[in-house]
């Protein structure tokens, strides 16, 4: 798994072929990740892990990516945020 930025938008994850992202001026929307293949993209709610929009992904990569984004999930949330955070991406524990 990489974390990283890539074109000034927030890389969550590289996982197997996939991108994960989110836009930083979505804040009017309910936490939501992007995910990109190529010419595939979908958008998937955080909250109840559930498919928001689908542009190309067939069903059975969808359920691949729904999984990783279950597993991966509390990683880029932190409790009482509307928005993402890279919580656990940058912090070390140590206060």
């Amino acid at each position: 798994m990489q974390i990283g930025k890539e074109n000034h938008v927030p890389t969550i994850l590289r996982e197997g072929p996939y991108r994960f992202y989110w836009y930083n001026h979505e804040h009017t929307e309910p936490p939501h990740a992007h995910v990109d293949q190529d010419q595939r993209s979908a958008k998937f709610r955080l909250d109840s892990v559930g498919l928001a929009r689908n542009i190309g992904f067939p069903a059975h990569e969808l359920w691949r990516i729904r999984s990783i984004i279950g597993q991966i999930n509390q990683h880029f949330r932190r409790p009482g945020m509307g928005t993402l955070a890279l919580s656990d991406a940058s912090d070390t524990g140590a206060d």
